[in-house]
């Protein structure tokens, strides 16, 4: 069976172990006394995953790049955490004037660094598991192997305070890699209806195989929510989307199952969903074959 495992996250979660396997290194610089509370929540990336954090107060990372500084912008303060050869996330945070546009301040600045647009494009052209791009990564650019993206760190609150993070490493280079790898158009064998995660769920790690007469798709998604509310969003998008579901879904210990029935062009197929519940994570699979 030919298969194509797309991992977005995958470098990110291997770094992290690494780091975690290391330990925490001891800082070589003084830690501020206090720190805005904008750049804690700027740096909320869960730090203990990737090392002890470094904090500024009112000056950006020590190897932040001056181009990348905005005119006009009071710095209020950065942090730095992991290590440049794996992982490496540099933050600094911005405050911008009443009169400015952030968001366009920032392309224009990214764009003079040497940075351009590197928007991750769909697993799949016509649909499967839709994945979850984090708040602060919705729009991403690159400069050789460094991967940059911005966002309001409360756009509530403080819409014009905007933090602008920096990946380098390998997380970096994976990240603004040629999408090579991507599956084109007519490849898959079946037409997938576009599948989304339920409201407050993360989903990341999709990937799929197939061979010549089946497949299978399928994507994790951090949440609590339980096996059934999970079966019955994607089951609702899949039926929506032509599909039929057969019999009633199997609900128990954490699992749950739905058969499906469909057809591509004058073929008969068969599917079952399935969820499966360890800790605070939902492996979600979509297996399908033909149905002899």
């Amino acid at each position: 069976m030919n298969g194509e495992r797309l991992m977005r996250f995958a470098p990110i979660c291997g770094v992290a172990l690494s780091l975690v396997l290391a330990g925490e290194q001891s800082m070589s610089q003084t830690q501020p006394a206090t720190i805005p509370t904008v750049v804690a929540q700027a740096m909320s990336f869960e730090p203990e995953m990737f090392g002890k954090p470094q904090f500024f107060d009112g000056l950006t990372p020590t190897d932040w790049p001056g181009a990348l500084v905005p005119p006009g912008v009071k710095v209020i303060g950065g942090g730095v955490v992991g290590d440049s050869a794996m992982f490496r996330i540099q933050t600094a945070v911005f405050a911008f004037s009443a009169q400015s546009n952030p968001t366009e301040v920032l392309r224009a600045t990214l764009a003079q660094g040497g940075y351009t647009r590197h928007d991750l494009e769909p697993v799949h052209s016509g649909g499967g598991f839709v994945e979850t791009e984090p708040s602060t990564f919705t729009a991403k650019y690159c400069k050789g192997s460094t991967l940059a993206t911005f966002g309001a760190v409360d756009s509530a609150q403080a819409p014009l305070v905007i933090a602008v993070h920096l990946v380098d490493g390998e997380a970096g280079r994976q990240n603004c890699a040629p999408q090579r790898d991507r599956m084109t158009p007519g490849r898959f064998p079946v037409t997938v209806p576009r599948l989304s995660p339920p409201r407050g769920a993360m989903a990341f790690g999709g990937g799929s195989n197939w061979g010549g007469s089946g497949g299978n798709m399928e994507s994790t998604l951090r949440t609590t929510m339980p096996a059934d509310s999970i079966l019955s969003n994607y089951a609702a998008q899949l039926v929506a989307g032509g599909w039929t579901s057969e019999g009633r879904s199997t609900i128990g210990d954490g699992v749950g199952v739905q058969r499906f029935s469909f057809r591509e062009g004058q073929e008969a197929w068969a599917a079952a969903l399935i969820i499966i519940t360890v800790g605070d994570r939902r492996e979600v699979l979509l297996h399908f074959t033909m149905a002899q």
